[in-house]
């Protein structure tokens, strides 16, 4: 080969690599590992492609060839961790516990390194069944009352096994309609986790002999849009946000912030317009890996926010529109990194700067509303919010509360509108918003719903799985 056949190889090879590396940025996992199997033809010992490939066919479910393209990528560089982690994803999702738990220990020997949720989890179930004897399973001979093993902590949500709040009250709940928590899962008669990958390896191992129940109350956490799946003849119940029978209202969340919903608050005046920002933007979010935030489709149409407030954010930075804060952007585009410590004061602290507030969910679903507008409006900022035609938020939000992005074509068009809009405008907007604010407040200090309400559902969901 010539200097200059040299020079076109190299530069062939970077092409396809990078092609490989855009695409898979782009989830179009078919074309990505094309373009890094011919970058393997022209150097087949480059760790790199090896593992964009185990990546591609990971994320595109077969398990068999990320296995084989992952050890490839480990042999030639054993310092690569996050092909351990999902090394051990892969092999559960075939079966393979032995070699599962293998991976997930290897990861772990080198120095700093952690399992995240799930694998932390799944390390977990491996460990425990290395010392269970499957065909002893005991059964519950008092069928009043049912006994749930709870296979992860359940973080994020009310079913929180670790937490010290509210989440005892939904356990005390639950348990006086006859539902009770066992740690030991040979007893249980349905397992409950808020990961499907979980769910799966325990049925491979109890099959029909136990019941399964999803429950999660993070969009991202589960992308089922049914109620059951079936996984080799096991049904595997769901209760998620999608599935309408986790969250029943706007303000399911607002227990975070019951101390601040207990005193209604003061409308704004003309002598409240004065902050320093003006008619900035502050966007407090983190930019996660594209990985765990796919593009999102239901019946056809987009409801994924996560890119679309990104992008938002992006353009209104470039722009000298808004301010960004958060982990995970590039250098140079943040404010600060302001997830650090106390991050709930440290939020309010620099929202008190502001008048408007980008304050997206990640997804669009019924009633997923988290703490995000609520909090805007403690601050004193108007709402930039995503509602859409039909949304549940207007149940309690009145039309030109908040500004909504659905009604803007592009962020160019929102940024002209902030930058038009009159004083009066602004004022008359944030008070609708507070005065469903204190609308909300009241009913919150009045009625006791949300724990019962939520708790009972879940009973019953409970009940009518296992009877």
């Amino acid at each position: 080969m010539s200097p200059n056949d040299e020079s076109r190889s190299e530069l062939t090879l970077e092409y396809y690599i990078n092609s490989g590396r855009q695409y898979y940025q782009q989830q179009n996992w078919e074309a990505a590992i094309n373009n890094y199997l011919k970058a393997l033809e022209l150097q087949p010992n480059f760790f790199w492609t090896y593992y964009g490939l185990g990546y591609s066919y990971f994320q595109d479910g077969q398990w068999e060839n990320a296995i084989a393209n992952y050890l490839k990528a480990i042999e030639l560089k054993p310092d690569l961790i996050d092909c351990y982690q999902n090394l051990g994803y892969a092999y559960i999702k075939l079966g393979q516990w032995h070699q599962a738990l293998n991976y997930y220990n290897q990861l772990l020997t080198f120095e700093g390194a952690i399992l995240y949720p799930p694998h932390n989890y799944l390390r977990e179930m491996l460990i425990q069944w290395q010392s269970i004897n499957f065909s002893e399973i005991s059964h519950n001979s008092d069928r009043k009352i049912i006994k749930i093993f709870q296979a992860d902590p359940g973080l994020y949500s009310m079913l929180n096994c670790l937490s010290s709040g509210y989440q005892k009250q939904v356990f005390s709940r639950i348990q006086e309609q006859g539902i009770e928590v066992t740690e030991d899962q040979m007893e249980a008669d349905i397992i409950i986790s808020q990961y499907l990958v979980i769910l799966e390896s325990f049925a491979r191992q109890y099959k029909q002999q136990k019941k399964y129940l999803l429950y999660t109350e993070e969009p991202r956490f589960d992308l089922n849009f049914e109620s059951k799946v079936n996984l080799e003849g096991v049904e595997i119940n769901i209760m998620n946000i999608y599935t309408g029978d986790v969250f029943i209202n706007n303000y399911h969340l607002c227990i975070w912030r019951g101390n601040l919903f207990g005193q209604p608050l003061q409308f704004f005046t003309d002598e409240d317009f004065g902050r320093p920002k003006h008619r900035k933007i502050a966007a407090l979010m983190s930019k996660h890996p594209i990985a765990g935030f796919a593009t999102l489709v239901r019946g056809g149409k987009s409801i994924d926010l996560y890119n679309l407030r990104n992008q938002i954010a992006l353009e209104g930075h470039q722009l000298g529109k808004i301010d960004i804060y958060g982990k995970g952007w590039e250098t140079g585009i943040t404010v600060e990194n302001s997830r650090d410590g106390d991050w709930t004061n440290r939020k309010f602290q620099i929202l008190e700067d502001y008048h408007f507030n980008l304050c997206f969910e990640n997804t669009i679903a019924p009633y997923y509303c988290t703490e995000k507008i609520w909090d805007a409006i403690i601050a004193g900022c108007l709402p930039i919010y995503y509602g859409g035609k039909d949304a549940t938020i207007y149940q309690d939000f009145s039309a030109n509360s908040f500004l909504d992005y659905s009604d803007f074509s592009c962020p160019g068009e929102l940024f002209q509108y902030i930058e038009n809009m009159t004083f009066l405008e602004y004022k008359q907007r944030l008070n609708l918003c507070i005065e469903t604010f204190n609308r909300v407040g009241v009913l919150l200090r009045n009625h006791d719903f949300y724990i019962p309400q939520r708790a009972d559902n879940l009973a019953e969901k409970i009940r009518s799985i296992v009877f």
